[in-house]
């Protein structure tokens, strides 16, 4: 009896935990988890945030797939950037040095902007793309939100705490209760994220922008319809141009789509990685 009371705390524990799976630094700084088996799925995170992001993500994905997830340069665990660098060359040295060969992208926002520039990049790389609120490189909207100008003034004044708070006032951060608490956890941790250099990030020249109609690769796109403006009308850009895409609106859904409505997210996410 004692044995069965034990067993049943730990299986209890181990759902309690949160997924991380086995995990390193890669050469040049960045920290990765890699977990499961079965065809590779790379989860990309949003700006500002961290791996944690996916962690209901990867549970889901475990029993297929070999999910592999990482923190971006300057974020979470990973190193700061000490040259000039490109995301979707991180990536790239990254799979090598995990011998994956060809995996399906999973990102939201900065995440899918990355995914994108990968996959335009190195195509033969890429077996599917899951896009969730994605940024494309080269995009300037419009109009710029209305936070945006208590954000600069922040940054300006190197503020970076209260550039963390006005973030996390924003639509673009809405997380639902019992998920807050996270968000706030990975916005404020990437505080020195701010400090890095704009001149050492490198985008894709000519941006993918420009070159959306050469994404041939089978995506989704995946929108909520409380998201801000801009992003469902670059979310249906990408749709309308890319030959390989398509869209879905997810009714309630917001900026970080897989936390606002995580049961849609996967259930849409799973049937297209599914997909031969």
């Amino acid at each position: 009896m004692r044995r069965m009371a034990w067993s049943a705390v730990l299986i209890l524990a181990a759902t309690a935990l949160p997924a991380r799976g086995a995990g390193g630094k890669s050469s040049s700084g960045l920290a990765y988890w890699s977990s499961g088996s079965g065809p590779a799925v790379v989860l990309l995170h949003g700006s500002n945030l961290d791996h944690r992001m996916w962690d209901d993500q990867v549970r889901v994905l475990e029993p297929e797939f070999r999910v592999i997830r990482y923190d971006l340069r300057a974020h979470g665990e990973s190193a700061l950037p000490e040259a000039p660098f490109s995301a979707s060359r991180d990536l790239a040295e990254l799979l090598d040095e995990l011998n994956v060969e060809r995996a399906s992208l999973v990102g939201l926002s900065l995440g899918g902007q990355i995914a994108i520039d990968f996959a335009l990049e190195f195509p033969d790389r890429v077996g599917r793309l899951v896009l969730a609120s994605p940024g494309v490189s080269g995009f300037q909207p419009s109009e710029m939100p209305s936070f945006f100008q208590d954000l600069m003034g922040a940054l300006q004044a190197r503020d970076f705490e209260r550039a963390n708070e006005v973030l996390l006032e924003t639509p673009l951060m809405w997380a639902p209760e019992g998920k807050r608490e996270l968000v706030a956890e990975m916005v404020r941790g990437n505080v020195e994220l701010w400090t890095v250099p704009p001149n050492l990030v490198q985008f894709p020249q000519p941006p993918s922008l420009e070159r959306l109609e050469e994404l041939k690769v089978p995506t989704l796109v995946l929108v909520g319809d409380q998201d801000a403006g801009f992003m469902q009308q670059l979310a249906r850009t990408v749709a309308e141009r890319a030959p390989g895409a398509r869209i879905e609106v997810v009714e309630g859904g917001h900026h970080l789509l897989n936390l606002s409505s995580p049961d849609e997210f996967q259930r849409r996410m799973l049937e297209f990685l599914r997909q031969r």
